[in-house]
């Protein structure tokens, strides 16, 4: 879960299933929406599925909730976790 994490494994080729919010896609600002686009595209080149949920559905209205996209990976990427632990400790005190 959380923006920074899921790019990161899309940009690994790391995602097997992206969910994302409806929500995403109808940001005012075109440049947040062409990210959301170019994220999906590749997730989609690599081989993964895309599921957009609606947040007139409860799933979707969860997840929005949560960040908006979640991500399913195809292999453990610990260095993630690492990254986590890194700024929870350094970072947020």
């Amino acid at each position: 879960y959380g923006e920074a994490y899921v790019v990161r494994a899309a940009a690994l080729g790391a995602i097997s299933v992206l969910l994302l919010s409806d929500h995403l896609f109808r940001s005012a600002d075109p440049a947040l929406r062409r990210k959301y686009v170019e994220l999906v595209d590749g997730v989609k080149e690599n081989g993964g599925q895309v599921h957009i949920l609606s947040t007139m559905h409860c799933s979707g209205e969860q997840l929005q909730r949560l960040s908006g996209l979640a991500a399913i990976l195809r292999f453990p990427m610990p260095e993630l976790e690492e990254e986590e632990d890194f700024w929870e400790y350094f970072v947020l005190g």
